[in-house]
């Protein structure tokens, strides 16, 4: 049997990549969340992780790949 990813809501500890700031947010996962961070502010890269373990009843899940524009679609000059 498959381990689930999310749980029942509730707050955890979530610390951002960029600046390193602590901050509790409620969510229903113990994985990565992508963030608007409360002190850096930087919504465009924001990766905030959960600093509480994952229970042994469920698994993380993956983690997003982070994508710009350009990854996408050709981004070219109109004259």
């Amino acid at each position: 049997m498959t381990k689930p990813t999310t749980g029942k809501y509730s707050h955890k500890l979530y610390k951002c990549d960029g600046c390193g700031h602590e901050f509790g947010t409620g969510t229903n996962h113990w994985g990565a969340i992508y963030t608007c961070c409360p002190r850096c502010r930087n919504q465009n890269e924001s990766v905030c992780r959960c600093m509480e373990p994952c229970p042994d009843t469920h698994v993380l899940p993956e983690e997003w790949k982070i994508v710009t524009l350009g990854d996408i679609v050709d981004i070219i000059e109109m004259k």
